[in-house]
């Protein structure tokens, strides 16, 4: 450090010392430029650029002096830094939950609805026309009476009386067609068997 202190008294002085020199060679070159001829300018301008040129040499060497010189960091302390006690971590117990049995799901069968028949039309029984009915019961009554034409009107007056009544009858043709199976063009006893038979069915 005093040998630092000591190299920048010197480079003030040599600096106050080229300073003064400077001041002086200008006011002699005032003073004497006219008198000086055209070399002695020249080689006066020489001297004075070289004399500020090794003034800035010789100022940049100091600078790099004084850079070189190391400088004393404090290093920082190193602090001691206290272990650090992990924190046990929880265990974790397995949480016992009641196991969930799904129920059981039974199939119940849907009803099949069972589509209902549509109706079937009734066959009704066939009867023939009044003429041809009124020819064929007198030819009956004729053939079982012959000459009697007295008991060839009565039988032919009730056929074609259960005639005319056996052909307006719609109920129960099933029964009308048993009946009219069994006894033929005899429409009296077509007529008691129809009623007979209805009559038992309505009993039951």
């Amino acid at each position: 450090m005093q040998e630092l202190t000591q190299l920048e008294k010197l480079l003030v002085d040599g600096k106050s010392r080229l300073v003064a020199l400077q001041k002086q060679l200008e006011r002699s070159y005032q003073d004497k430029s006219d008198s000086m001829t055209a070399f002695q300018k020249i080689f006066f301008g020489i001297f004075l650029i070289m004399a500020v040129y090794f003034y800035g040499v010789y100022q940049t060497k100091v600078e790099l002096l004084t850079r070189q010189q190391p400088i004393s960091v404090a290093s920082p302390t190193p602090r001691t830094q206290l272990p650090t006690t992990a924190s046990p971590s929880p265990t974790t117990q397995p949480s016992t939950k009641p196991s969930v049995v799904p129920a059981k799901t039974t199939n119940i069968p849907k009803p099949t609805s069972t589509p209902t028949p549509a109706p079937q039309q009734q066959v009704q029984p066939s009867w023939p026309d009044r003429p041809t009915a009124e020819a064929t019961v007198k030819a009956n009554a004729m053939k079982e009476w012959g000459d009697n034409y007295e008991m060839v009107q009565y039988e032919f007056n009730n056929q074609m009386e259960a005639y005319s009544w056996l052909i307006q009858q719609t109920q129960y043709p099933a029964i009308m067609i048993r009946a009219q199976s069994e006894w033929g063009d005899n429409y009296e006893m077509v007529k008691y068997e129809y009623e007979n038979q209805v009559k038992a069915y309505k009993s039951l």
